[in-house]
């Protein structure tokens, strides 16, 4: 008898395969988000760097970019592991899940014809990526309360397993992320026009994009970085490889510094 009772035990300790698949992929998660923080280190401590030492940089991007995409290909099973649904998952599908799923999709695709518009501003605006992950961070408290109002208006696309789930976090979370930086710019462009102020500045090098032939000087922006701005074709072609140009700029509502004008040094 105590054999028995002993057997029974250790069987009723052993996990379930959901459990153990849930516990996979919650170690790939962690592990996931430990090699995304090693490849940033390097990415910010040499971002400025134009030796041997870029390759590490890009490799450290390379890393990086894969471990985002991997993420983003298992974020349904990660959403689950960590969230498990309460019921199991209808075949039948609920009017209500059907539009909040259409929502969150309309809301992720605005955000991104929003962000669009507004790429070319961010672009001009010195400290433009900053901006940048300032405000998309700033926008996952809307996320947050997005996705209360919702599980307060339909509780179960939350507790159902499922594609709705999936859609409803992923078009809110990333939806808001990508509003915040286009909402910022454009009220850093829309406030009162700050008096211009011009400074000569010293640029490094010029660039072209292969894909639409846009060029580009790099600037130095202090303490070791620099900012790249989009000139025109005939300016492009009258710097040299590198020199001096006057930098003529507008303080933005947010502080951010707004690019107006571009000349070369000594044209004023």
């Amino acid at each position: 008898m105590p054999r028995t009772t002993h057997r029974r035990h250790s069987t009723s300790a052993r996990k379930s395969p959901g459990d153990a698949f849930s516990d996979f992929v919650k170690r790939d998660f962690y592990r996931r988000l430990g090699w995304i923080a090693a490849g940033t280190v390097p990415l910010v401590l040499l971002a400025s760097e134009r030796g041997p030492l870029r390759f590490v940089c890009l490799l450290a991007f390379l890393l990086v970019a894969f471990q985002v995409i991997m993420l983003i290909a298992s974020a349904q099973e990660t959403l689950d592991a960590f969230f498990p649904p309460k019921g199991a998952h209808r075949r039948g599908e609920r009017a209500s899940h059907r539009y909040l799923t259409y929502f969150a999709s309309g809301y992720f695709i605005l955000s991104i014809v929003l962000l669009m518009t507004q790429l070319r501003r961010i672009d001009d605006t010195l400290g433009g990526m900053r901006l940048f992950w300032i405000a998309g961070a700033a926008g996952l408290p809307l996320a947050l309360l997005l996705t209360f109002l919702v599980r307060r208006l339909a509780p179960s696309v939350y507790d159902e397993g499922g594609e709705h789930r999936f859609t409803m976090h992923f078009g809110l979370i990333v939806g808001s992320f990508l509003l915040g930086p286009s909402v910022a710019s454009h009220i850093n462009y829309s406030g009162p026009g700050a008096p211009l102020h011009c400074i000569e500045t010293r640029f490094i090098e010029k660039t072209t994009s292969s894909r639409n032939k846009v060029c580009y000087i790099h600037i130095e922006a202090g303490e070791g970085s620099t900012e790249r701005l989009e000139v025109s074709g005939d300016l492009f072609d009258a710097l040299p490889g590198a020199g001096a140009v006057i930098l003529c700029t507008r303080t933005g509502v947010l502080g951010f510094p707004v690019v107006e004008t571009v000349q070369p040094a000594g044209a004023r």
